[in-house]
């Protein structure tokens, strides 16, 4: 039998899993929310000094099935993982993948450059890279005589 080590945080991971379904939306730092479908993919939001990004993990998720919107200021990331056939038939002793529908939504910051945002998928990991628009510059006026 394998050694399965003990963590003492486990326990709180678990209330904070509860805590999260039991108010069904959650904040993270930069306003990101998020409202819970079949399963939420795992996030990693970080700034550069020339954009944000944001990497969801998508392992086993074609890319034809993942939608990526700008509304009213809000990124929205929705797709669907579907099980195998093969999974279906299987007698599983433990299944702890998630399957079905997904849906991320992270309020963009206003320096965002929403027409440039692009998106790439390595590995099983997409990558939205939104471009900040560059500082306002002043502008000197001319007086004229």
């Amino acid at each position: 039998m394998a050694h399965v080590r003990f963590s003492p945080w486990s326990d709180f991971d678990h209330l904070h899993t509860q805590m999260e379904r039991m108010f069904d939306t959650r904040v993270d730092k930069r306003v990101v929310t998020e409202r819970r479908v079949n399963f939420s993919p795992a996030v990693d939001v970080f700034e550069t000094e020339a954009a944000f990004a944001i990497d969801l993990d998508l392992p086993g998720i074609k890319r034809e099935t993942v939608h990526i919107e700008v509304l009213d200021g809000v990124l929205h990331v929705r797709g669907e993982r579907s099980r195998r056939k093969r999974d279906e038939e299987a007698g599983y002793h433990r299944t702890e993948r998630r399957f079905g529908a997904f849906e991320r939504a992270f309020r963009l910051p206003k320096n965002v450059d929403g027409e440039a945002i692009s998106a790439r998928s390595t590995d099983g990991v997409l990558t939205i890279t939104l471009p900040k628009k560059p500082e306002p510059q002043p502008r000197r006026i001319q007086i004229e005589a």
